[in-house]
């Protein structure tokens, strides 16, 4: 008896400490869980601000290096450019704007020991850049060599005058890039060195991209070394301190400790082993635990990139939440362990005295569900065999129902487990009723009572058998797991998705490009990648800051995808730069460019809409490039680089447009920069001289037209179509314009001396952009001034284009000319938008009918009716006009009918040499 009494007393005790360790073990395992998942999250927060570091250093370095193959390309295309042209291309890239971080640019020549005395006579003498050239010029250091590798152009000059003529044997690491480089003919960058013009933060390299004489230049045999056709090479010096100080400048160190290294050479498979540090960032406190270790391939080294934190990457809360769970948790398990005890020792104390009614029963089980449920999980009981379910208060509470609960009916749970998880649940308790698994827990997603979703871990066990030896019941426990579900989806969305524009990442873009691609085989059907990028994005960050510039990216990311199919993407690769990828196009690929543009052009009306950050309207303009591909050849790195390609085309057209990638996109650029540096050695070289046309008034010579031709020795006569939209985009247009001017006002100098010519006029065309310079008028007057000409001898024939922008400096302009005596005449009239309003306010003498009308007035009523229209305008303004382009005596004698009786064509000359012209004057005089 006494053992009885002892046992029933022990009993509270051992239920009570049992629920308290139960609970604590719970309690620390979810805190140990919460802690993981917290753990996880910041280190993947960390590595993507490591990889994004990584990214942006990857851009800028291929950025710089793609200067050096731009400028190795003009050696290609002339294997003597000179000094001067070597500067000017590259003062037109901007360098100091766009590619900070670069200490020089030079062209490092191959020099045989037996041309060394030759070259440095040639480089002293050289005064195409400084006038008086380098007279103290010298390789060095001194000594006699074999072979020289010798800095011959240099850019900037300034700060780096003691690189000029270093023979970089003097550096045996740029020694040996130079090496690989003649050899294999691959782009390759040097070892870490001491720049010589910097006196802190010295560390450098140099990217070294070889040139060779091309194939039509060489005069070599195959049996002949590769080194006889080696020129040298283009070199891009660069400071390792101001790569990373752009990259801090752009918020990307935010939080991260760096420190780079050189660990050698990778090439001819071979690894260095010496590390050789490159950059640290000042040390501050970091997070010893957390390290982050990266290689990169750098041309030929290897570089290695430690990152630490010096920050945490989760919030004070979120660091909270696992030691709140564990206080808590630890705090309700000793509370219920002391209420179980308690509970245990009333139940023990009614069973003894044996006098435990019905009633006191149900108040002992109610008590039992209590305790259960305090440890935050809801119970259920299930009859088999009748399908009656009992859901405890917490159930009701996790779905969010009040104390009425959830219906007692099996069927009704059911219809709350979301559609996609119920085969897995009833497969699962099902494998568990025929005892196929010894446990049964899964995680499935349960509707709540306002229509949300809630993901629920339950367990379940058997409890009690029938005589069939079926289970009767079956009895479990459903947990609330939504918060950790949570943070494995941000885990995840971390890795594939751009936290600041919730787009698709570069990672998850290759995974999109790849199935695109896979897909256009497979449907034999084009898709498109559209590549854009935010014109002058860098100026608003610079001027507004990064806040801007971020809310900027955000409302970008939301309109691209306001402007695509649900099935498409849109992607951000980084900075600026975005991808979109239209998939299932036509089968055809003029179709599919076509329904590409349509997208193309949807998006750029898009984002040319007015943006609000924050209060501060912006307006931003995007340059895209467009590639269509259905090739299983192609591959994503190509793809992406097509795309690139075109959309620096659209920016190299004016900005706010897009460019189809084309395979020959290439070469024309190439002959396109052949081109303008012909036109500029043609300005050096007067390669230019002018056509003069006879202009006819009622049968007499008064006067010509001064027409520019350009005859290149190689190329003979240029089309003016070829190389006048060029000179306009290049802005070689101003210098010509003003040559021509000055040469028009010496001829008619020249002409003054004779009384034949002395009455002749000359009209000499104006470029728009030649017209806006502010100076323009300054520069008229001074050049008739100079030549000593009457400026009544001179007029000006301007375009309608003139009209369609800032027409009151226009007159303005006129008016001041005019006052001198400079007549105007308005050329190509009736083939522009004149507005009549503004052409009677400016000060012209003459109208010039275009010679499309004057070509078809005989057969086309229309053009008939647009030059009688012109001439009578011209009557009632009381202008003078010009026929041009009269080729027979029919047209003639039309214009003549209807009141026109100047005129300009082959009918009575085409445009003539100077030569040419004086004869065929001095022959109409005579008639």
């Amino acid at each position: 008896m006494t053992k009885d009494i002892s046992r029933q007393a022990l009993r509270p005790w051992l239920f009570g400490t049992g629920v308290a360790l139960l609970g604590m073990v719970g309690s620390i395992f979810l805190a140990r869980q919460q802690a993981e998942s917290a753990e996880q999250v910041e280190q993947a927060r960390f590595a993507l601000a490591a990889n994004s570091v990584i990214e942006a250093l990857v851009r800028r370095i291929d950025a710089y290096t793609e200067i050096a193959f731009g400028l190795r390309g003009l050696f290609i295309v002339n294997p003597a450019l000179d000094r001067r042209s070597f500067v000017e291309a590259i003062s037109h890239l901007d360098v100091d704007t766009r590619y900070p971080g670069i200490k020089n640019i030079a062209f490092t020549r191959y020099v045989i020991a037996a041309e060394k005395q030759q070259f440095e006579v040639r480089v002293r003498a050289d005064t195409s850049v400084e006038p008086q050239g380098y007279p103290a010029f010298a390789i060095h250091p001194p000594g006699e060599r074999k072979e020289y590798f010798v800095a011959d152009y240099l850019w900037p000059m300034s700060g780096n005058r003691g690189i000029h003529g270093l023979d970089i044997s003097a550096q045996p690491a740029n020694l040996a890039s130079m090496h690989y480089s003649q050899r294999s003919g691959q782009p390759v960058a040097s070892a870490p060195f001491n720049l010589l013009q910097e006196t802190t933060h010295r560390t450098g390299f140099v990217i070294r991209v070889p040139v060779f004489r091309s194939s039509q230049n060489s005069v070599t045999t195959q049996e002949q070394d590769q080194s006889s056709n080696f020129l040298g090479s283009v070199s891009v010096t660069l400071r390792v301190f101001d790569l990373v100080q752009q990259l801090e400048r752009e918020g990307r160190l935010q939080g991260l400790q760096l420190d780079m290294s050189d660990r050698g050479s990778s090439l001819d498979n071979r690894t260095v082993g010496v590390k050789v540090p490159l950059f640290s960032t000042p040390p501050v406190r970091s997070i010893p635990a957390a390290r982050l270790s990266r290689d990169l391939s750098v041309y030929g080294r290897q570089w290695q990139l430690d990152f630490q934190p010096n920050r945490q990457f989760l919030s004070d809360s979120e660091r909270r939440i696992p030691t709140l769970i564990g206080l808590a948790g630890g705090l309700i398990s000793l509370l219920l362990g002391a209420l179980v005890f308690l509970l245990a020792r009333g139940r023990s104390h009614a069973l003894a005295r044996a006098a435990l009614s019905g009633e006191a029963l149900k108040d002992s089980e109610e008590r039992w569900r209590f305790a259960l449920e305090g440890a935050g999980d809801g119970v259920w009981d299930l009859d088999i065999q009748t399908g009656e379910a009992f859901f405890s208060r917490r159930c009701s509470e996790i779905l969010g129902y009040d104390e009425s609960g959830i219906h007692a009916d099996v069927r009704e749970w059911k219809q709350r487990v979301h559609p996609q998880d119920l085969p897995d649940v009833v497969n699962a308790f099902q494998r568990k009723l025929d005892r196929l698994s010894a446990s049964t827990a899964v995680e499935f997603r349960m509707q709540c009572k306002d229509g949300s979703w809630k993901w629920i871990q339950s367990r379940g066990m058997v409890l009690g058998m029938g005589a069939n030896g079926k289970p009767t019941r079956l009895i479990g426990t459903m947990t609330d797991i939504t918060q950790r579900k949570a943070a494995e989806d941000e885990i995840r969305y971390l890795a594939f998705y751009d936290p600041l524009t919730q787009l698709p990442n570069r990672r998850l873009l290759y995974d999109r490009l790849q199935q695109a691609l896979a897909s256009s085989i497979r449907s034999e059907r084009h898709s498109a990648l559209l590549f854009i990028d935010l014109d002058n994005f860098k100026t608003l960050n610079d001027a507004q800051g990064h806040d801007k510039g971020d809310l900027l990216l955000q409302q970008v990311a939301h309109r691209l995808t306001s402007c695509v199919r649900e099935g498409d993407t849109v992607a951000r690769l980084g900075g600026d730069e975005f991808v979109v990828i239209l998939e299932d196009l036509s089968a055809t690929a003029a179709d599919a460019a076509a329904q590409a543009e349509t997208v193309g052009e949807k998006i750029i009306a898009a984002l040319n809409r007015p943006y609000d950050l924050a209060g501060l309207e912006h307006h931003s303009t995007p340059s895209m490039g467009v590639t269509l591909f259905s090739d299983e050849r192609e591959s994503i790195d190509d793809l992406l680089k097509r795309a690139d390609l075109a959309m620096y085309q659209a920016k190299s057209a004016g900005r706010n447009t897009l460019r189809f990638f084309d395979p020959d996109m290439q070469a024309v650029v190439s002959a396109r920069a052949l081109l303008e540096l012909n036109l500029r050695e043609g300005l050096q070289c007067g390669q230019f001289l002018l056509y003069y046309q006879a202009q006819v008034d009622r049968g007499r010579v008064t006067g010509a037209e001064v027409l520019l031709r350009w005859q290149h020795p190689e190329r003979g006569f240029v089309s003016p179509a070829d190389f006048i939209p060029l000179a306009e985009d290049t802005g070689l247009i101003l210098p010509l314009g003003q040559w021509v001017l000055t040469t028009a006002c010496q001829q008619l100098f020249a002409w003054a001396a004779d009384p034949l010519f002395a009455p002749l006029t000359l009209s000499v065309n104006v470029s728009s952009r030649q017209f806006r310079q502010p100076d323009f008028v300054s520069q008229v007057l001074t050049t008739l001034a100079a030549a000593g000409v009457n400026p009544h001898q001179l007029k000006l024939e301007l375009t309608e284009s003139l009209l369609l922008d800032n027409v009151e400096d226009t007159i303005a302009k006129m008016s001041q000319l005019k006052a001198h005596g400079v007549g105007f005449s308005l050329d190509d009239f009736g083939t522009g938008y004149s507005s009549l309003a503004y052409l009677k306010r400016l000060p012209l003498d003459q109208l010039k009918i275009d010679q499309s009308f004057v070509r078809d007035v005989l057969t086309d009523p229309n053009d008939a009716a647009i030059a009688k229209t012109i001439i009578a305008l011209a009557q009632s303004l009381g202008l003078g006009v010009m026929a041009e382009g009269v080729e027979i005596a029919a047209q003639r004698d039309f214009l003549a009918d209807s009141g026109c009786h100047s005129y300009q064509g082959y009918f009575f000359s085409r445009p003539l040499p100077l030569e040419g012209f004086e004869t065929f004057f001095r022959q109409a005089a005579q008639v």
